[in-house]
């Protein structure tokens, strides 16, 4: 799905091919295995789906379990950019 959304979006489908010309790039993106991470961290980018999964994820597990919103954000911004 995520890898899916790159290629939705034209802007991050540009920096992927930039970024497997050169990786990591002199802003801090890198690609691995076909993921984007900006410092060392899963680039999310403008994929709304993704973002929204990734926010039920941890809001439903162990590691996110119903902290709050604020709390939540801030564990899912230490993980992904």
């Amino acid at each position: 799905m995520l890898k899916q959304g790159y290629e939705e979006d034209a802007d991050t489908k540009q920096l992927v091919t930039e970024l497997s010309v050169t990786s990591p790039n002199d802003k801090g993106f890198s690609l691995q295995d076909g993921m984007i991470k900006f410092q060392d961290r899963i680039w999310l980018g403008n994929n709304t789906l993704a973002q929204q999964h990734v926010m039920q994820a941890l809001q439903n597990s162990g590691i996110g379990g119903h902290s709050g919103f604020h709390v939540t954000y801030h564990r899912i911004k230490s993980l992904f950019a």
